[in-house]
């Protein structure tokens, strides 16, 4: 197969996954400028992209496709520091879609990016990554341009992915809507301008929803990113055409209940985390960590797909039986992996507090809003504000501590008032006798991944701790549109160890 770089625009090469393959040159500074503010702009709403229950799947599919478009983009302008974030991202993506086997619209969508940029190489390395035959027959054609004009036949799709189906059949036009309304207006004189932190009020620009947002704001950027192609695609239709249903029913899911407006909490100081001292037993230093043979030989469990409902009512969720003596906890992040190794006969409490919320999802899709370099990192708090109002009350009580606070170790945080631990947790990124003598409990340590824990974003500090009372009210959104460059927590899977 030949892999050209689109040198044409018809209807065709617009078809290829709502990418625009335009031929990238820029006449001069201001418009590289303007394209690299939209291209921010169009990863921090990807970066918003998210999705519940059975909804996670075509969530992280979007995300992988428009980050895997960002950065190829970023990387023509130069920007390689912001391009690489975000093909971190696009991989990460596709490692919880591998689970399902539904990571192949994502690295199709790496595949076409590669191709925009004319990397004939990198596009075909990419293609036989997909290891669905049907899906790569497809990804192949949309370079091509053979993918057609119309909406598939059934019969074409009957061997990808459910995923892969409902983007094909569902995304595609509606993407490329948008995405074809943002080109419009970055055409416009003036052009607009980008906005990290409110909205542009431009005409078309779609409402609420980020993967819409990110799909205009790509638009603009590739406006700004090339001359008008000289053949623009006819109007496509506003309603897509109805789906014939999947050729295999997928398993049925409980409707979740829809998001409710909760009224403003009152807001009080952010309590510091300085708990009275408990009583001190004898310390030992932690047990030696598992070799690399051994962490990679023990199978992982694949990640939960977190049931908000189910997450809001923590009686659905707190299970009376105590955890595994010994378990796994592997934490997929927006830098990488990590795994955590939690002992019970450290701290029995904590041990099984932090498996019902793991195994639960409730750390899915969190962000790290405090990370201090040689102290800590710490996440807790549920992006969806009922879910973290519901579980702000249940603290368990607090138990001696049997290990110290050295670099590592993972433990609860905590108020200054006794038994105030709750769902927030950290890791000692240093030996901290301090935090010992306040009565901080390690149950478990980081036994592969510490490098990554280090590694994660902490420009903002201990700032956003300040404002907890806030992220309880308002949750992700509040983050998101104050602290964009945050990681996050992807997600979290658990596996007993049997020792």
């Amino acid at each position: 197969m030949r892999i050209d770089r689109p040198r044409s625009f018809g209807r065709g090469n617009w078809a290829l996954a709502g990418l625009l393959l335009l031929p990238w040159g820029v006449a001069d500074a201001e418009p590289a400028a303007d394209a690299a503010a939209w291209l921010e702009r169009a990863g921090v709403e990807a970066r918003r992209v998210t999705g519940r229950g059975p909804e996670l799947t075509d969530a992280l599919q979007v995300k992988g496709e428009l980050l895997a478009a960002v950065a190829a983009r970023q990387a023509a302008l130069g920007l390689e520091a912001e391009a690489e974030r975000n093909r971190r991202l696009v991989r990460l993506c596709r490692r919880a879609l591998a689970h399902d086997g539904e990571d192949g619209w994502v690295i199709a969508a790496e595949a076409w990016a590669a191709a925009a940029a004319g990397d004939d190489a990198a596009t075909q390395q990419i293609l036989v990554q997909i290891t669905n035959p049907a899906e790569r027959a497809w990804a192949e054609a949309w370079l091509d341009g053979g993918a057609g004009d119309g909406f598939p036949d059934d019969a074409t799709l009957r061997d990808v992915s459910p995923g892969f189906r409902r983007q094909v059949l569902r995304k595609l036009i509606t993407h490329r809507i948008d995405r074809r309304a943002g080109f419009e207006a970055g055409r416009a004189d003036p052009p607009p301008e980008a906005s990290l932190s409110g909205d542009p009020e431009l005409p078309g620009f779609p409402g609420e929803d980020p993967g819409r947002r990110a799909f205009f704001a790509l638009g603009v950027a590739e406006a700004r990113l090339a001359p008008l192609p000289p053949e623009l695609p006819p109007e496509l239709p506003l309603e897509l055409p109805p789906v014939p249903p999947d050729p295999v029913p997928e398993p049925p899911v409980v409707a979740e209940a829809p998001p409710e407006t909760l009224p403003a909490a009152k807001e009080t100081p952010a309590p510091t985390p300085v708990p009275e001292v408990v009583e001190v037993v004898e310390v030992t230093e932690p047990e030696a960590p598992p070799t690399p043979a051994e962490v990679v030989a023990r199978p992982v469990a694949p990640p939960v797909v977190p049931d908000l409902r189910r997450l809001a009512d923590p009686s659905a969720v707190l299970d009376d039986a105590p955890a595994p003596a010994v378990y796994d906890v592997e934490v997929v992040t927006t830098k990488g992996v990590f795994t955590v190794r939690v002992t019970r006969a450290w701290a029995p409490a904590a041990a099984d507090r932090f498996h019902d919320l793991a195994r639960s999802g409730y750390y899915h899709n969190q962000r790290f809003f405090r990370v201090v370099e040689g102290f800590v990192v710490q996440w807790g708090i549920h992006g969806f504000p009922r879910v973290a109002e519901a579980w702000r009350p249940l603290t368990f009580p607090d138990e001696p501590r049997r290990r110290a606070n050295v670099r590592g170790t993972v433990a609860f945080a905590a108020a200054d008032v006794p038994d105030s631990r709750n769902t927030q947790v950290f890791v000692n990124l240093g030996d901290h006798a301090f935090l010992d003598e306040l009565g901080f409990v390690p149950f478990g340590r980081v036994t592969a991944g510490l490098d990554v824990v280090a590694s994660l974003y902490a420009g903002h500090g201990d700032t956003p701790s300040q404002q907890q009372p806030r992220i309880q009210r308002e949750g992700n959104a509040y983050l998101d549109a104050t602290y964009p460059e945050l990681d996050s927590v992807v997600s979290v899977s658990v596996t007993p160890v049997v020792e």
